[in-house]
């Protein structure tokens, strides 16, 4: 178990939280780095619980530029290579010294061999999706989670980041033992701040993140090549998930939209601007655990069109335009209906909608977690 905090006078510190590497070492950029940077930042304004980061000299952008301070930065190896192997190596390194400062560690991943390594830790895992579970035909590799169900086992508090996702976890796994929560993720100040737009010359349609698979990016393309001659000019630009793949640039070109399709790798100030300048944000996903572009979107006053799916409904409730998930002709009406808008009165509602998520209610929700899990660690071991 894990020791807690009391210096040499007796006298108790607020308890620490380790944030342990496993997600910074497998992301540039993405969704789930992205929150737990976020959340550490606001847990370090709080003053229930101290964040210990465990990141080593990673490269994940979010936080660089984030520009985490942490109280304690954990040295370790660049974020390349082996990473299970850099995991066990660190883990094995560090264990008894700076891991054993904190009372609880908060997983980031669900590598196996962190859980080996730390016996009698008190843990909180947080469960993003349950999508390579209920879809396993679409990860003809494997599933990327492998070894979240043990963590869902070995925690002592869970955390669901949307009501759809946890639904899901309790349909597949059954109840749980130790107390669970739902705690929605939220958005950075800076999508709602005053900010210039990104200058285009022509419409486009933001797409953001991963375009693989359940994803379903080519429902999109199907949909904007089927717009009508109008809007022959509207063009679609990506946001991060790689280079095109040669499959995708064939469906390109076979649906007539060569050169009406872009990809970039932006920092995440150039992403707010490339938010206002959008003439809709564009998620068509068959499935996801909370959607995370989609709450920066209606920060940002973008039109957001969401694939009728209930995470979308519980995140954007009534300030999205919905389609069924891989309707190429209903997605395309409904882009023709927002193209045409000259401003979209969704803008206000979405801001507003979107001032209900905040990193701080998430910090202050997520703190409150770390204090059931020590409560249930006390009572259950």
């Amino acid at each position: 178990m894990m020791t807690g905090n009391n210096d040499d006078s007796g006298l108790l510190h607020k308890p620490s939280i380790l944030i342990d590497r496993q997600i910074f070492n497998l992301q540039r950029s993405g969704g789930i780095s992205r929150y737990f940077s976020e959340l550490g930042r606001a847990l370090a304004d709080r003053e229930d619980w101290e964040v210990i980061w465990d990141l080593g000299r990673t490269a994940n952008r979010h936080v660089v530029e984030a520009e985490i301070s942490p109280g304690l930065l954990l040295a370790g190896s660049s974020a390349t290579g082996d990473w299970v192997r850099r995991l066990r190596k660190v883990a094995s390194r560090r264990i008894t010294a700076e891991w054993r400062q904190a009372v609880a560690i908060h997983h980031t991943f669900y590598d196996p061999a962190i859980l080996a390594l730390t016996p009698g830790a008190v843990r909180i895992s947080t469960i993003h999706d349950m999508t390579p579970e209920i879809y396993p035909e679409w990860f003809p590799t494997g599933n990327p989670h492998r070894g979240k169900q043990q963590y869902v086992a070995a925690s002592h508090a869970v955390v669901c980041v949307s009501d759809a996702t946890r639904t899901r976890l309790l349909d597949l796994w059954g109840p749980l033992r130790q107390p669970s929560h739902v705690i929605p993720l939220g958005v950075s100040p800076r999508f709602s701040e005053p900010a210039p737009s990104f200058s285009a010359t022509e419409p486009y349609l933001l797409f953001v993140g991963s375009r693989a698979g359940y994803k379903d990016f080519t429902t999109l393309l199907a949909a904007v090549a089927a717009l009508p001659q109008r809007f022959a000019k509207t063009k679609i630009l990506c946001v991060g998930g790689g280079r095109f793949t040669r499959a995708e640039l064939a469906a390109q070109e076979q649906l007539g939209l060569r050169g009406r399709v872009r990809q970039r790798e932006v920092t995440d100030t150039e992403l707010v601007g490339l938010y206002r300048g959008a003439a809709a944000f564009v998620f068509p996903s068959r499935s996801e655990g909370f959607g995370l572009p989609t709450l920066e979107a209606l920060a940002s006053g973008t039109p957001v069109v969401l694939s009728d799916i209930a995470v979308f409904r519980e995140v954007a409730d009534t300030a999205g335009v919905y389609f069924r998930p891989g309707d190429v002709a209903e997605l395309s009406d409904v882009l023709s209906r927002v193209l045409t808008q000259s401003h979209n009165p969704l803008a206000a509602l979405g801001a507003q909608r979107a001032a209900d998520f905040t990193w701080a209610a998430t910090a202050r929700a997520t703190a409150a977690a770390y204090d059931d899990a020590l409560a249930y660690a006390r009572s259950y071991g």
